[in-house]
């Protein structure tokens, strides 16, 4: 009798290395934060980049700062203001300067 074997077989199953590692979701992880870690540094470098040169970049990307010139229309509007004054001028002439500063409404009578 004591060369007989158990019948039931009580060890666990047998592991296998490339079950319990997972070396593909290791590699994927890894591809991804250096991805990560790589747009980093670029983000960092184009934002340290525009700390430091913020006008060249405005001008890059939004041209060069607009120059307004002369208005072509200054003169024009100029004759006209001085038009309405001279016409204010002339209705405190003819009221005789007793003009109260307000418009008299439907049925009223200025005095």
């Amino acid at each position: 009798m004591g060369n007989c074997r158990p019948d039931v077989d009580n060890k666990p199953p047998q592991r296998f290395k490339h079950l319990e590692h997972k070396l593909k979701k290791q590699q994927m992880e890894e591809e991804r934060f250096s991805q990560i870690e790589r747009d980093n540094y670029l983000l960092l470098d184009k934002m340290s980049y525009i700390m430091t040169h913020p006008q060249l970049l405005d001008e890059k990307f939004m041209g060069a700062p607009v120059q307004f010139g002369k208005s072509l229309n200054k003169d024009f509007r100029k004759r006209g203001e001085q038009r309405v004054r001279g016409g204010s001028a002339s209705c405190e002439c003819v009221l005789g300067g007793t003009h109260s500063g307000r418009i008299p409404g439907r049925g009223e009578i200025e005095t």
